[in-house]
């Protein structure tokens, strides 16, 4: 959907993270080679060398592709800290390995015991220090 969204649109970088609208860990980020050699080439800070897309998101023609369940952001279901790991087991622990992502992210948002096991980690925190650093 995505990838036929940023050649329909002739845009240079299209993402479901722009509004973030969909569960960390389900983040969509397509560009082109051109528009990734030119942030290569322009960008300055530090922040934008390691973590192209934000520069691409403020220098580029862009689209973003949301989710109408505004609540879908407040999940994180990526493997980037050790509780992660936990939740991603507890899913497929009452799950299976072969849901779609909608059931998992409703699993989450309606098992407190999921949950609370990595809702305290804040989302893109990597870019959050690099900005710092900047």
């Amino acid at each position: 959907m995505i990838i036929e969204a940023t050649v329909n649109s002739n845009v240079d970088y299209c993402s479901n993270t722009l509004i973030e609208s969909y569960p960390d860990g389900q983040d969509v980020e397509v560009f082109s080679f051109n528009s990734l050699k030119k942030a290569w080439e322009e960008s300055v800070l530090l922040s934008d060398r390691e973590h192209v897309t934000p520069y691409m998101k403020k220098n580029f023609k862009v689209l973003n592709i949301h989710s109408n369940n505004m609540k879908f952001n407040k999940v994180r279901m990526t493997v980037d800290e050790p509780n992660d790991f936990v939740v991603i087991k507890r899913l497929v622990d009452k799950l299976g390995l072969n849901e779609k992502w909608e059931n998992y992210t409703n699993l989450y948002l309606n098992d407190k015991t999921i949950s609370n096991t990595n809702d305290s980690i804040t989302r893109n925190e990597g870019y959050i220090k690099s900005i710092k650093n900047d």
